[in-house]
This record gives C-alpha cells, structure tokens and sequence, in this order.
C-alpha cells in the first residue's frame, strides 16, 4: 500500500487548489480540509481522505476534489465508485492544468479497463429532467452524478435512483447479468406541493352580513333621531307631556342609532380580520404516482 499512498500524494498535491482572488470563506474552509485530506491520504487513511475530499467538495463544488475522491477509489480497488467521480470531474476538466486533466483521462481509462476485465457491467442512465442526480444502491447516499451518466454494476439486483428539484424521487429496480450494457429510462414526476386548505370563510361573511345590517340599523335610527329632534324644535317649543313623550321617543332613537353603528363597527371589523385571515391560497397541486405516465422508468438492453 505505501507506493499506492505516496501516488496518492503526489497527485493530489498535483491538483491542489490554488486560491483564488476574493474567494470567500467557505473556499478558504474548504481548501483547509482538503488539505487534512491530503494528510490522511498520506498516513494510509485513504476513507478518511475521501470522507475529507467529500466535505470539501459540499463547501466548495471544484473539480479537483471529484478527481481526489475518484482517485482514492480507485486505489482501494472500488472500481464503480472511482468511475462515478472521475467520469463526472472529467466532465470538468477544462478548469484544470492540461496535464492534470490528461492524468486523469489516462485513470479513468484504466479504471473502465478493470471493469471490462473484471465482470462489471455498463448501465446506460437516461434521465427526465435532464441532469437530475442519479445513484445506484452501490454506493453511498452522497454519491450522485448528474444524468444522463453510465454507472459500471457488477452482477447482481441493484436500485437506481434518480432525483431532481421540484420532481418527486424515484427508485427502479434492475437486474444486471453478464456484461451486456443496460439501458434505463427514468422520468421523474413533478412533485406535490402540499398547500393547506383553504379556511372556511362563512364566519367571515356571516360578520360581515350582520355588521352591515347593523350599520344599516344604525342609519335607519339617526335619520329617525334627526326627523324626531326637528318636530320637537319646531312643533313642541314649550315644555309640556307631549315634548316630553316626544324627547323620549328621540332618546329611543338615538339609542338604537348608537347601538346600531357600534355593533355593526365591531362586527365589520371582526368580519374583515376573518376574512384577512382565511386567505386565499393557491390550489394544491397533483402530480401522477406509481409506475404509469409520467414518473415511469424504461428498462431496456443495448450491445
């Protein structure tokens, strides 16, 4: 393993990243944990370089540390996981020294070698979106690629996954016999959006009914009180029992007014917070499930 692991240093000290004008903080973060990787590498701990390279790569997405992680597999032997990163850091070598990007072109044909001679199958991944994340159940949670994209199998029933922003996730199960290449198909559904249901706004209304017949009643009463006060003004000048009946029959009106304009107040604004309230959403969005329409996955075979 020690000629393994001082190959290891030697190139990922070859793609080290070099800093970069105004890089913020989480550059800076993350050039200071591929360096830990590096040392891990160095010591023989070449999972504990990948889990580094990997933490990086989340902090800061550069190609160079696509090629570190996919180097470090190839060198423990983990052949379909090596070429899922240096296929994918490969894509990304225009960022890379010419040299560099040559290097890893040259380990990346060695390591679809070793999959030919050593039983693995190609499976050919097309995706709906494009560039939705495919992984298989080979590898790890965080080992995705963008689609389409071939993953090398080695015999046996696998899970496919395919996953993309704003699309339901979908997993397809293939068998993979011989060394024939695959084809799979995956289309994702769009995802549901779950939207809360619209509230009930009959209180609202109902308030807002009763607040308006309120005011209404209110009105009907002033203009009863103001006809009211002028027949006293104009008709009963002097005191007596008939002004009196009269200022009564006013003050009855002027109660109704008030009670009318201040229940109806009330009830208005009790209507409109309800009404506020209850907002309306947009309607909750259906997308197909299962295996039909949209959201279905294709398996077929290619030679």
């Amino acid at each position: 393993m020690r000629p393994a692991i001082v190959l290891v240093v030697g190139v990922l000290s070859l793609v080290g990243v070099p800093p970069r004008a105004g890089a913020d903080g989480a550059a800076d973060q993350a050039r200071a944990v591929a360096t830990r990787g590096t040392e891990a590498a160095a010591s023989g701990d070449l999972r504990g370089a990948i889990t580094l390279f990997k933490q990086a790569r989340a902090l800061d997405d550069r190609a160079e540390y696509l090629c570190n992680v996919g180097y470090a597999y190839q060198l423990l032997g983990e052949l379909p996981r090596a070429h899922l990163f240096l296929s994918e850091c490969l894509v990304r070598a225009a960022a890379m020294e010419a040299t560099v990007a040559d290097s890893f072109r040259g380990r990346l044909g060695d390591v679809e070698a070793a999959l030919r001679a050593g039983g693995f199958a190609p499976v050919d991944v097309t995706v709906v979106p494009r560039g939705a994340e495919v992984g298989a159940s080979v590898f790890d949670d965080d080992e995705t690629a963008p689609g389409p994209r071939i993953l090398w199998l080695p015999p046996g029933r696998h899970t496919l996954t395919a996953a993309a922003t704003g699309h339901q996730r979908r997993a397809v199960e293939i068998d993979v016999a011989g060394t024939e290449r695959h084809a799979v198909s995956i289309e994702l559904a769009p995802a549901i959006v779950e939207v809360p249901p619209r509230r009930n706004r009959t209180p609202a209304l109902v308030a807002l009914a009763g607040g308006g017949v309120a005011v209404a009643a209110g009105g009907v009463f002033h203009a009863l009180a103001l006809g009211t006060r002028d027949d006293i003004a104009q008709n009963f000048p002097t005191e007596g029992s008939a002004r009196e009946a009269r200022e009564a029959t006013w003050k009855r009106q002027v109660t109704g007014m008030t009670i009318g304009y201040g229940v109806g107040a009330v009830a208005l604004g009790v209507g409109a917070y309800l009404w506020w309230k209850s907002g309306r959403g947009p309607r909750p969005l259906r997308a197909p499930a299962g295996g039909d329409g949209p959201g279905a996955a294709t398996l077929g075979w290619r030679f």
